[in-house]
């Protein structure tokens, strides 16, 4: 997926040299906006919110986000408290969880605390 150093590109920019399946979701992200999304994974039971890149510097790019707040989303203290609310209501989530090297207080993370990821989906929908 594209990454923020393609913020403000148009959808025609960011496909180029995109695979097919790539270019499709592309095209439906930008024709359905997210107003919340979550997506399941294997792996450890964890609650992740944005952002899931380390240094993004995105106010470089838009006047959406403030110079100095690349570690945390405009809706950071949101997202914080909808992952609380979703992990307190799962069966173990919650708990303190200790998966191999991660852990994980109350079962959520923010994406680039846990391992960062540069073009994810989770920060393209953003």
């Amino acid at each position: 997926f594209p990454t923020w150093k393609d913020l403000g590109k148009t959808a025609e920019e960011l496909k180029l040299g995109r695979e097919v399946e790539v270019k499709s979701m592309i095209d439906w992200i930008k024709r359905n906006p997210f107003v919340l999304s979550i997506s399941f994974h294997e792996g450890s039971l964890v609650m992740n919110y944005p952002w899931d890149d380390e240094n993004v510097r995105p106010w470089t790019k838009s006047s959406l986000f403030l110079e100095g707040e690349d570690d945390t989303t405009p809706d950071y203290e949101m997202f914080k408290e909808l992952s609380l609310l979703y992990a307190k209501h799962h069966h173990t989530m919650h708990k303190e969880c200790v998966c191999g090297d991660d852990h994980f207080h109350y079962g959520i993370t923010k994406g680039s605390d846990w391992y960062s990821i540069s073009g994810g989906m989770q920060d393209f929908n953003y």
